[in-house]
């Protein structure tokens, strides 16, 4: 059976520009609530922290290689290795209108800026 691949229109493209779009050096800009990372941008082949949740908790924290970023149909889907297993992975989540997040890809300089203001938060309070 012949499938052609469907390309995502410019109209898709427009609408999700504030979202999602790649950027000239070949990273992507990335304004949703499952990506905490600095400068709202992912590179591939950076090392990130992937939380998954069961839930509303946390159930894994994997050290994860990032190696894509794609979206396919409603979805924003990232794709790379567990550092520790060696196991590709892949997480997805809805690019429009999500209330929720089963995994956050996670950079270490917004972890880094999140423990910060958390222990100033707790010792000048």
């Amino acid at each position: 059976m012949n499938q052609s691949i469907k390309h995502p229109s410019q109209e898709f493209l427009k609408r999700i520009s504030n979202i999602f779009h790649p950027l000239e050096d070949g990273s992507f800009f990335i304004n949703h609530n499952c990506f905490l990372v600095s400068n709202q941008t992912v590179k591939t082949n950076q090392i990130y922290l992937l939380f998954d949740y069961s839930g509303n908790s946390v159930s894994r924290i994997i050290p994860f290689s990032l190696e894509d970023v794609l979206i396919v149909g409603d979805f924003i889907m990232v794709v790379g290795i567990d550092i520790v297993s060696g196991e590709e992975l892949g997480r997805n989540e809805y690019l429009v209108d999500n209330e929720g997040c089963s995994f956050k890809l996670v950079d270490f300089d917004y972890l880094k800026d999140l423990i910060n203001k958390s222990e100033v938060k707790h010792y000048c309070a």
